[in-house]
């Protein structure tokens, strides 16, 4: 049976990767997704866990190589929160992890970002993402799984904390939101 909804953007945490920056170029890789299972809740109901599939054919990496952009904690509302943009081209799937490598600006006011990054003091990335399709299972004696099938990534952004996978999947209160908008509009299968 197939039910259609409406999602709103989601958000993922990742990682800089410091070592790769590039002072010349300002330059830096970013692993944007490594994959990994998050617990998500919502108000009404049992929370589950999603997990966004980095199978080749289920990412539309179109956005991202068109040059997507790099934000400063997902801020969508103004022009001052883009801190630099996906490099044309470099956005990828690469042994079960989603690369690309992201240019910072020159503005004077990203400055102080840029030296953090090289730092290593900003280390944390997130994405955005919209869910065009996701499986549901429900494994027996476990939480049902949300597993996005179709989806595209559209912004990183650095952000000051990112989701460890060596820990516990945790919700957060941003989680409980997007699931309520979630819940009121998603193309899945059972």
């Amino acid at each position: 049976m197939d039910t259609m909804i409406e999602l709103p953007a989601m958000r993922r945490s990742a990682e800089l990767a410091p070592n790769t920056a590039d002072a010349d170029s300002r330059t830096v890789e970013v692993v944007w997704s490594a994959g990994a299972r998050v617990r998500r809740a919502t108000f009404f109901g049992e929370p589950y866990d999603e997990e966004l599939s980095l199978d080749p054919a289920h990412v539309r990496l179109d956005r991202l190589n068109a040059g997507a952009p790099f934000l400063k904690v997902h801020e969508l509302d103004t022009l001052d929160a883009v801190i630099g943009s996906v490099v044309p081209g470099s956005a990828r799937i690469e042994n079960g992890r989603g690369i690309a490598l992201v240019r910072i600006s020159e503005r004077a006011d990203v400055e102080p970002i840029w030296r953090d990054i090289q730092a290593g003091h900003i280390r944390a990335v997130s994405i955005g993402y919209q869910v065009h399709r996701f499986e549901v299972s429900k494994p027996e004696a476990a939480r049902e799984l949300w597993r996005a099938v179709d989806w595209t990534p559209f912004e990183v952004s650095a952000v000051a904390v990112g989701a460890d996978p060596a820990d516990p999947p945790a919700v957060s209160v941003f989680d409980v939101f997007w699931v309520i908008l979630l819940e009121a509009s998603v193309n899945f299968r059972n």
